[in-house]
């Protein structure tokens, strides 16, 4: 770097060097001519980092319905973190080429959208979700005893909870989404009895299913929810990942698969109630 003498004020790039003033001194130096090479290992952690970058805006656009009514405002920082831990957790020889779908995909669960309160504080019992070789997934509820297991504001008359399923294909950077009917549990009866929903999965393959749910409360006479961020909440309940027909376990190294039927599209999600 060299100073500079001249009559014209000079500043920026011209042809091969760099004029600029420090410290109330005009200089100027020299641009490099070598080209700019990025380590290996940084480039390929660029394309890792990529790869969960892309999955996390998937994800992010699936669960939309639902992080709008739940989401805080670290939600979305935190669903990128851990979708980069999920591709790290690839295989090393991949590095530079991991996929989404080559990481541990099951770090996503109990991802919690409200940071402020977790679901198992409104709600201690989890829905059951069986993956039956009928080609569907269950998603059940036992029986609850409304005064020792919902734990809603004073005001609340009644808890409404939410799933949202979403069949995402990270590869193809699409998905398909289904949404239950909300399921409104009176608080003003002693016990819900229980219920279940199954999902017909006809003709998905080779994909990742996302399951959430939420829970919020309601007031008497009135469907909004109580927006109180201490009484609603929502989590990943469950990931499962279809690989040719069979349902594909993450190992560190070996991946292990146990056989399903192979299945298609997703009719109207009802629930079934059990009986009082």
């Amino acid at each position: 770097m060299a100073k500079v003498e001249s009559l014209f004020n000079l500043n920026g790039k011209l042809g091969n060097h760099i004029f600029s003033t420090v410290k109330g001194k005009k200089v100027v130096r020299s641009v490099s001519s070598r080209p700019h090479v990025q380590p290996e290992a940084s480039r390929k952690s660029g394309k890792d980092f990529g790869a969960a970058s892309s999955a996390a805006a998937l994800i992010r656009q699936g669960f939309k319905p639902l992080t709008q009514v739940y989401a805080d405002n670290e939600y979305d920082d935190r669903l990128k973190r851990l979708a980069n831990q999920v591709v790290l957790s690839g295989p090393e020889r991949l590095k530079g080429a991991r996929q989404f779908t080559d990481g541990n995909m099951a770090l996503l669960k109990g991802l919690e959208l409200n940071k402020h309160t977790a679901v198992s504080k409104l709600l201690p019992a989890a829905p059951v979700v069986t993956t039956v070789a009928g080609n569907s997934i269950t998603i059940a509820l036992p029986k609850l005893y409304t005064e020792k297991m919902f734990f809603g504001p004073e005001k609340a008359a009644a808890a409404v909870i939410q799933f949202r399923c979403c069949l995402l294909y990270f590869t193809e950077k699409r998905g398909l989404y289904v949404t239950a009917e909300d399921l409104i549990i009176s608080l003003a009866k002693e016990t819900f009895p229980g219920g279940s929903f199954s999902l017909p999965l006809e003709g998905a393959d080779n994909c990742v299913i996302l399951l959430a749910w939420g829970i919020h409360f309601t007031a008497k006479n009135d469907q909004r929810m109580i927006n109180n961020r201490k009484y609603y909440a929502a989590n990943l309940l469950e990931v499962v990942h279809l690989e040719n027909g069979a349902i594909k376990v993450f190992e560190p190294e070996v991946s292990a698969t146990t056989a399903v039927a192979a299945v298609n599209t997703v009719p109207q999600v009802q629930w079934t109630l059990d009986e009082e």
